[in-house]
């Protein structure tokens, strides 16, 4: 497993752990669907289960996001979703239901960042993993 891979993954157990409400909220807007995550080149998969947002092996479900690692820790920072979409920073595809549902669920999942007394530490070690721009 990558060092990328692993953050990801204790980012959403940080979450789950530390903001069970916005990481429910997320499940929840995540309903059944799964999502194609291209992180700085690394592909995975998040999809819903027990009520949190888990990894998983890619998929081709249709629904998929492409973000640069550096563009993550901004929005883990409180940077705005919609100015990274329109800017280009983030890309999304799928269908609009599918897309709505995964700005709920972003949405959730930053809000709940915000609000983990552990995300500071996870967002400095994926700015440690980010190149110089």
């Amino acid at each position: 497993m990558s060092e990328l891979r692993r953050l990801v993954g204790r980012t959403l157990d940080v979450l789950a752990d530390e903001a069970p409400r916005w990481s429910a909220g997320a499940a929840e807007a995540l309903g059944e669907r799964r999502v194609r995550v291209t992180l700085s080149g690394e592909v995975m998969g998040v999809l819903a289960g027990a009520g949190r947002l888990l990894l998983s092996a890619h998929t081709d479900d249709g629904l998929s996001v492409t973000i640069s690692l550096a563009e993550l820790v901004a929005l883990m920072d409180g940077a705005d979703l919609s100015e990274s979409v329109l800017a280009d920073r983030t890309r999304v595809s799928g269908r609009v239901p599918e897309l709505l549902a995964l700005d709920d669920c972003t949405r959730a999942v930053v809000r709940g960042l915000l609000s983990a007394p552990s995300a500071p530490d996870i967002a400095r070690q994926l700015r440690e993993l980010t190149p110089p721009s």
